[in-house]
């Protein structure tokens, strides 16, 4: 039998400061006057906490009583206020009457005033036990021995005296299997048990009574009676491999060293007195690998890298009552004594779900820690999940009244805590103030993004596991996709190992930005309607119990589901695999995830493979390389680009073709359908949110830019930070979103200048640079419209290079193989020439050079200077004055004319 007795004060919750302090009140001097005191003065009253002022009946002293009706242990800061209350009023003694034990340092003061002869004889501390024996001596109520009888065969625990305004009873914590399930009540002033309807009223005084279930007693001894189904408290469990959607095995375990190493050193500092913290929590969004890492810290204690420790994780889902968090307590320190003591069997019992530290065998162990200089470590995995429903708030309490009990003790036991950061909590919610709370207690570990040696090393174990390679361009396309997201990650690797067969297998997969929703869905294509009923009941109620579950649905569909880990069992408990997959389940919807693609290829040669497809498609990635004089690795990445923008299908055999909503390919209807989804990707949304309409961006500011918007997990060199800068660049102009404007790029919102336009990515940063004469533009598009095809080794005779160039720039020629061809079908020499006149018009750099003439006055030096710096280009003052020229004359030829009379005079004086 347990010795603890406790006190426990119940009022109804609608009672007002005033009617607690008078209940408050009278029971205090119900105590005072058989000691011949009398109340002379209530000094003070908040709520359940008050200063009386006592005279004795005998002699000429006064007392200062001070009494605190809480839960919370009391610190020595209310001692040393007593002490200077009893100095300010003029009292002859000062009393402190509480409800529950001292902190630590309470428990120091009081002991340094004992010691002082002068303190011990004018202060008195009536602590739970205290007030109880008091009472008992003073014959108010009965002592629980006399009540033993009743009980015979009971593992009794804890006694509570619970004093409400109807009754004063005594509460007995009954035990099985080392944890109390039931309990009994008595009259406390007769020790007659207690009716059924009076037993019920007085549990009530105390929220976590309500896990255990009332004791019927006669007036004979308690008949034998069947033990109370408990929900065992579940371990975290891993996988059984390194596909398996639970938590990753030890084994697989990649990363997180910096926060595994912060935690260790953590716990070392509790153990050697360093810290006085004795909590931590653990905080990372769904899906970020807390439950993995709660899993490697234990192996690591187990196997001694965390020194003098044991580490116990805990699945929070599998509470069903407060009495969880005793079970777990209970659990932790059995594990760390079995490990100090392996071949020794550890009974330990907790005789109180409200003050399981109180329990003798609890005391003795944390006694036997402290000696052998060990922690225990217990963590709470899925930790928000207590706040899913009200019927376990009182769980998070037990949680909240044990942390402060360490705390108090200074015990070597640390509380761990894994907690989602994107779980939602209204500020109403009961859970919210209660956590924030002690967000004071508690030490907080971040773990953040995979880092590209991370997610390697992940491909790498997954590799090594299913015993097949990726190639380099799949590795870094998983790279980029999973944007360090471990879950991401995980999926799409478990995704991409399953289908995978052959090299060009592993392209096919990649062709198009792996969809989570799509791979989802696939997790339920092979279910029937009972499994997806079953899996959509759970996700909406868990953690749900099994028996619930199994009213409604046979355990043959749960099995199922369990065999193929989309339900899980936790304790009596049953929930979804994943917290993302159960929100799929209830909401329909997916994490949004920033569409980060690298392109790289530019729209020119994308142009002209959509060409080839609607002249000859479907065709193979292999032959439609042969046509476009790549390799076939280039034309797979190409391939993945036009497939991300919707410009190209593939049909699941190898072979690609134009999809059904592109029947126009004219270079505005292509840019359109590129616009729809270039405008998701998160370099465009950062343009949307952070650049003003006016706004000008530099080419160096843009590069910056780009890698500013990159998950944290992508580094790349500076020359390929360049080029997929630049190749987004020029998707970004032909889809309208951006434009060239004077100094540099600037928002367009999807009706930019150049939308539509195609550039060449080998003119500087795509710019038409006027670098023939008109005359020679005409000869070469008359050339390539006449032939159909030309070799560039046959322009290059023909003296016209620099005209390819300008038309390239124009978006009217394909000059990225050795062979030029027109950009689309042009039926007439006079329609190709308009669209190169309207092309030219368009380019906001021949804007640019004509305002800049105006600006300089006709200063042609000038104003080459500014045209370079308005472009960032880096020409000589004879490169500028030479680019300056030659926009100019094909603006007049092109029939500009916005410039006045004067302009085109001074055009014609300097020779333009």
């Amino acid at each position: 039998m347990s010795e603890m007795r406790h006190l426990l004060f119940s009022v109804p919750a609608d009672w007002s400061n005033d009617d607690k302090g008078t209940f408050y009140e009278e029971f205090i001097v119900e105590i005072l006057k058989p000691m011949r005191l009398r109340a002379e003065q209530r000094l003070r009253v908040t709520g359940m906490e008050l200063d009386i002022l006592a005279k004795s009946e005998d002699r000429p002293t006064t007392i200062l009583v001070e009494c605190k009706a809480h839960r919370d242990p009391i610190s020595a800061d209310v001692i040393t206020k007593l002490m200077g209350n009893v100095v300010f009023r003029r009292a002859d003694q000062g009393w402190l009457f509480t409800t529950s034990d001292l902190t630590k340092d309470g428990k120091g003061l009081w002991d340094e005033i004992q010691h002082d002869p002068e303190h011990a004889r004018k202060f008195v501390w009536y602590s739970p036990t205290r007030t109880i024996d008091v009472l008992i001596d003073q014959r108010t109520i009965v002592d629980p021995l006399t009540i033993l009888h009743r009980l015979d065969g009971q593992d009794i625990g804890d006694w509570s005296l619970v004093v409400t305004p109807a009754r004063l009873s005594w509460l007995v914590e009954l035990l099985e299997d080392g944890i109390p399930t039931r309990y009994a009540v008595f009259d406390a002033r007769t020790g007659h048990p207690s009716n059924q309807k009076e037993a019920l009223s007085v549990a009530q005084a105390a929220p976590r009574y309500a896990a255990l279930q009332p004791l019927s007693l006669g007036s004979e001894v308690a008949k034998k009676i069947i033990p109370v189904v408990r929900a065992p408290v579940a371990r975290v469990i891993a996988g059984d491999a390194w596909e398996d959607p639970r938590p990753a095995r030890p084994i697989d375990f990649v990363g997180r060293d910096d926060v595994i190493k912060s935690i260790s050193t953590f716990i070392e500092h509790v153990r050697v007195g360093a810290t006085s913290t004795r909590s931590f929590s653990v905080l990372a969004p769904s899906g970020w690998g807390k439950s993995s890492l709660s899993l490697k810290l234990v192996h690591k204690a187990g196997s001694g890298s965390i020194g003098n420790a044991s580490i116990t994780a805990v699945d929070s889902r599998s509470a069903s009552n407060a009495a969880f968090v005793a079970e777990a307590l209970r659990l932790a320190l059995k594990d760390a004594l079995s490990r100090g003591a392996p071949n020794k069997k550890n009974a330990l019992k907790i005789h109180s779900l409200r003050e399981p530290l109180d329990s003798p065998d609890v005391r003795r162990a944390i006694e036997q820690l402290r000696d052998s200089g060990r922690v225990a470590v217990l963590l709470f995995d899925q930790f928000e999940e207590l706040f899913a429903k009200e019927s376990l708030f009182e769980v998070f309490n037990a949680v909240r009244d044990l942390t402060l009990d360490i705390d108090s003790a200074q015990a070597p036991i640390v509380l761990g805590f894994a907690w989602k950061t994107d779980v939602s909590l209204p500020q109403q919610h009961p859970a919210y103030h209660l956590w924030h709370e002690l967000a004071d207690r508690r030490k907080t570990f971040k773990v953040g993004e995979f880092g590209r040696g991370e997610i390697d090393r992940v491909i790498s174990k997954a590799e090594k596991a299913i015993g097949k390679k990726l190639s380099r361009a799949v590795r870094s396309r998983l790279a980029e996709q999973c944007q360090g997201l471990p879950w991401l990650l995980k999926k799409l690797l478990v995704h991409v190992l399953q289908r995978v067969s052959t090299h060009e297998s592993q392209y096919l997969l990649l062709e198009r930005e792996l969809d989570i929703e799509q791979l989802f869905k696939e997790d339920l294509e092979q279910l029937k309607d009972e499994h997806l009923r079953c899996l959509k009941f759970v996700a909406a109620k868990a953690p749900v119990p099994v028996a619930e579950v199994e009213e409604s649905f046979s355990r043959d569909t749960t099995n199922l589901l369990i065999n193929q880990h989309l339900l899980v069992r936790s304790g009596m408990n049953y929930v979804i695999y994943w917290d993302i997959f159960r929100d799929y389940l209830i909401e329909e919807r997916v994490p949004q995830i920033p569409w980060t693609r690298t392109f790289q290829r530019t729209p020119p040669v994308g142009a002209r493979a959509l060409d080839v497809l609607k002249k000859e498609g479907p065709l193979s990635a292999a032959s439609l390389a042969l046509r476009l004089s790549l390799k076939e690795g280039p034309t797979f990445n190409l391939l993945g680009d036009l497939v991300a923008l919707q410009l190209v299908d593939a049909d699941g055999a190898g072979n690609y073709q134009l999809p059904s909503h592109l029947t126009n390919l004219s270079p505005t209807a292509v840019a359109i359908v590129a616009r729809n989804q270039l405008s998701r990707h998160v370099v465009n949304r950062a343009i949307e949110r952070s650049w003003s309409k006016d706004q000008i961006v530099s080419y160096e500011t843009w590069m910056q830019f780009f890698d500013d918007q990159q998950p944290r997990n992508t580094v790349f060199s500076e020359a390929t930070l360049r080029q997929y800068a630049a190749n987004l660049k020029s998707w970004l102009l032909f889809a309208g979103l951006i434009e060239l404007r004077p100094r540099g790029i600037g928002r367009a919102d999807g009706t930019g200048a150049q939308l539509g336009v195609l550039a060449s990515g080998k003119s500087m940063a795509g710019l038409f640079l006027g670098s023939a004469s008109p005359a020679r533009l005409q000869e070469l598009l008359k050339k390539v419209l006449s032939a159909g095809q030309v070799s560039k080794a046959e322009l290059e005779t023909m003296r016209l290079r620099n005209a390819a160039s300008d038309a390239s720039a124009l978006g009217l020629i394909d000059a990225s193989t050795d062979v030029i061809e027109l950009q689309g079908r042009w039926d007439s020499e006079v329609e190709l020439l308009n669209r190169a006149k309207k092309a030219i018009l368009q380019q906001s750099i021949v804007q640019i050079a004509i305002e800049s003439l105006r600006q300089a006055n006709g200063d042609r030096e000038l104003a080459g200077a500014m045209l370079a710096e308005a472009v960032g280009a880096k020409w000589k003052p004879a490169s500028a004055m030479r680019v300056l020229g030659g926009l100019t004359r094909f603006a007049t030829w092109a029939g500009e004319d916005r410039t006045s009379n004067d302009d085109v005079n001074t055009q014609r004086k300097l020779g333009f």
